[in-house]
Parts: C-alpha cells; sequence; structure tokens
C-alpha cells in the first residue's frame, strides 16, 4: 500500500486558511474602525479604549469556559502528567 502524500492538498488547505485569516483579519478591521471612531467622538480616547478593553477581558473570561481541550477527536488518551516524549536525536 502506498503511504505517500499528495503535495498539492496540503498546500491548498493552507491557502486557503492563510486567506480566510487574512479576510477575517480586514472584516474585522473594517468593522471595529468606525465603532472606535464613533467612540473617540461621542465618549473620548480614555472611555473608548476601556470599553474596548472590557469586551476583550468578557471574550476572554468567556472563551475560559467554552474553550477545552479534551480528548475528542484525539487517537487514544492524553499523556499522563510527567511522561514526555523523548525528543533526543537518537529517537528521531
Amino acid at each position: 500500500m502506498d503511504h505517500t502524500i499528495d503535495v498539492p492538498l496540503p498546500r491548498q488547505v493552507f491557502l486557503r486558511a492563510s486567506t480566510g485569516c487574512v479576510m477575517a483579519t480586514q472584516i474585522g478591521a473594517a468593522v471595529i474602525s468606525p465603532l472606535a471612531g464613533i467612540g473617540y467622538d461621542s465618549l473620548g480616547y480614555a472611555h473608548t479604549y476601556l470599553i474596548m478593553s472590557a469586551l476583550v477581558a468578557s471574550c476572554t473570561f468567556v472563551s475560559l469556559f467554552t474553550l477545552r481541550a479534551d480528548a475528542k477527536g484525539t487517537h487514544g488518551p492524553p499523556p499522563a502528567a510527567g511522561d514526555e516524549p523523548d525528543r533526543s536525536s537518537a529517537a528521531v
């Protein structure tokens, strides 16, 4: 059985993933920039950044509980504490 990897597929996956990340960044900047400008005009610089930092802190707080490492989709149980893989050059 031939176990070679088809090279064009990983290239396409990487290209599409990186393009999607760039697009998401640009769309996020296009949405946040006008909101920040409106906040500068109506609330002032300091209050606008306090509100934006509170939004970031609340998203971070929510992600602490919603994003977790679990064993779904992994091959076998997670390694026990103290079980480090052998990374010596002889093991490679």
